[in-house]
């Protein structure tokens, strides 16, 4: 009977027989709140997932056997602290080499500079040729520029070596090994030994429907900085706050979504990159909606939403509404209801329009 007053009122119909009906059963029980102002958060949800702000490849930079690994997989480093050594006795051989040709080029220079000097008193005199001067002067030249490309290779083969002990960049995790000690590695191809990843600070990067995107750049416009709210898919309890920092110059035509990207400190390590999550981008804030606890709001039919209106009289009156946002277990009511109205929560499955009622409990919003 319950369900047939129901449909009898969506349709527009009513009969005597079924009113007085309605108005000869006893009292319903039920329990009630009132319509309230509340701000409710105008958001968007999403599944996004974490990443990395810095996260380094560890690449070998010159040709050796690995000697050392000072790290164990997963740790934590700092920068600068030692990664890797590869063997140096190469490196060190080619200094020392350099060095050596180098003290030897000086020698020359100094002596030939000195001929020089001593034959430029001569020319006068002719005691040698000018010819024989301009060879001595040439000769001086050349050393110079012997010595500096001497002193050039030194400097390579100083970066050469350095690059045998290699360092952390950043802090972070380092992750697992992919070269083992002992192995010998080389610039080509490429030889990545490991990667470092900051856990500190990530990138939260998700998408949203093409059909959001006129309110979102609204509001991105007027407040240049969006709260993203973070959470654990496994773990509801874990969340964090960041900030929309960046939307995608096109849409993905292939989902009809377009991508964004938040900012998230992540200080005490709540969350992982390469995690996924559920993520809650807050356009703004609508303030003082009215609002009811979720439970007093039914749906029927394609999408249609009714509530139970507590009459003065201690009647039950069905009510169409049209909703908005939900908010900590509140629905906004965008139409259909006044502030301060009474809705029914609990006892309504036995109502129909216009049914007795006797109020049991009344709930508060906090």
């Amino acid at each position: 009977m319950v369900l047939f007053l129901v449909s009898m009122f969506f349709y527009g119909c009513s009969s005597k027989k079924n009113s007085n009906a309605t108005s000869s059963r006893p009292p319903v029980p039920v329990s009630v709140a009132t319509a309230e102002a509340r701000d409710i958060p105008l958001a968007i949800g999403s599944i996004g997932k974490c990443i990395s702000r810095q996260s380094i490849d560890i690449v070998a930079q010159i040709s050796g056997e690995i000697k050392e690994i000072h790290m164990a997989q997963g740790e934590f480093v700092n920068e600068g602290d030692m990664l890797y050594t590869i063997d140096p006795r190469k490196y060190e051989a080619t200094l020392a080499r350099l060095e050596a040709e180098f003290t030897k080029a000086e020698a020359q220079l100094k002596l030939d500079e000195l001929q020089l000097t001593r034959s430029k008193a001569l020319v006068p005199d002719n005691y040698i040729s000018q010819q024989q001067f301009e060879t001595y002067e040439t000769k001086v030249l050349q050393d110079r520029a012997t010595l500096g490309q001497i002193e050039a290779q030194i400097t390579q083969a100083k970066v050469d070596l350095e690059h045998c002990h290699i360092t952390s960049p950043i802090n972070g995790i380092i992750g697992k090994y992919f070269v083992d000690n002992g192995n010998v590695v080389g610039t080509t191809p490429r030889t990545v030994l490991a990667n470092i990843q900051n856990v500190w600070y990530l990138y939260v990067d998700f998408s949203i429907s093409e059909n959001h995107l006129y309110d979102l750049k609204e509001y991105f416009a007027k407040e240049n900085c969006l709260k993203v709210e973070v959470t654990n898919i496994s773990n509801p309890e874990v969340t964090a706050i960041g900030k929309l920092k960046f939307i995608n110059n096109s849409i993905d035509s292939s989902s009809g979504t377009i991508h964004l990207r938040a900012t998230l400190k992540n200080i005490d390590i709540k969350f992982w990159p390469g995690q996924s999550v559920f993520v809650k981008l807050t356009l703004t804030t609508l303030k003082d909606a009215i609002t009811v606890p979720t439970e007093a709001i039914k749906v029927h039919g394609n999408n249609k939403y009714y509530v139970f209106v507590a009459k003065p009289d201690n009647t039950a009156e069905l009510r169409p509404i049209s909703i908005g946002e939900n908010f900590d277990n509140y629905t906004m009511v965008k139409d259909g209801l006044a502030l301060g109205e009474t809705v029914i929560l609990k006892g309504n499955i036995m109502l129909g329009n216009g049914s007795q009622i006797i109020v049991m409990q009344q709930d508060k919003q906090h």
